[in-house]
């Protein structure tokens, strides 16, 4: 972020958020939150993406709040706790996964600005459920967005209706980002990453 390292730091209860300046090696706490934080600097604006979990110690999830580091104004943009984000390489969409604890299935949803939109659901492979909580580096080497901003890929099993196989298949998958979009099967495999 023009020449600029944020970062989380855990103090005492607290995460910070915090912003170094990697010329002047200036300091600047931004905000502070009580949980496990994960950063997402938003592409062509100056703002932050955080989302806030639980410690585990049944405080509650603060879902995802947007920091614009010209004003300090802090926006909640979804109340969910939520698993993985991307954003659009313009930045005028971020992507989020989420966990439906009750219904045991991931659900995929994304900002547009002003409102949160469900996308689908999918039910996700262990490799995705584990890696997808580290997105913050997944998100960098793995672009799952198409350069367009208009589809995005994943990977999931099949649904018992689309299944050919006895035993479920990681299939990866396609659809539009746009609210209740279409799934559609690609092909078997895991870990799709687009180039570009």
């Amino acid at each position: 972020m023009n020449g600029q390292l944020v970062f989380a730091e855990k103090e005492g209860s607290l995460t910070q958020v915090l912003l170094y300046d990697l010329k002047t090696k200036a300091k600047t706490p931004l905000c502070a939150f009580n949980g496990v934080l994960a950063l997402q600097p938003r592409p062509n604006y100056n703002q932050l993406a955080i989302a806030i979990t639980s410690k585990g110690d049944g405080s509650p999830y603060l879902g995802v709040q947007l920091f614009d580091l010209e004003t300090g104004k802090l926006e909640m943009i979804h109340s969910e706790a939520i698993q993985s984000l991307f954003w659009t390489k313009d930045g005028s969409k971020l992507l989020m996964s989420s966990v439906n604890v009750e219904h045991q299935w991931l659900e995929w949803s994304f900002w547009d600005g002003e409102d949160v939109k469900m996308i689908c659901t999918f039910r996700p492979t262990r490799e995705q459920v584990f890696f997808l909580h580290f997105f913050e580096q997944f998100s960098l080497s793995h672009q799952i967005i198409s350069p367009e901003g208009d589809e995005f890929y994943f990977t999931g099993y099949e649904s018992p209706e689309q299944r050919k196989e006895e035993m479920p298949q990681p299939m990866i998958f396609r659809t539009s980002l746009e609210e209740d979009g279409i799934v559609e099967p690609v092909m078997v495999g895991l870990f799709p990453s687009l180039e570009g």
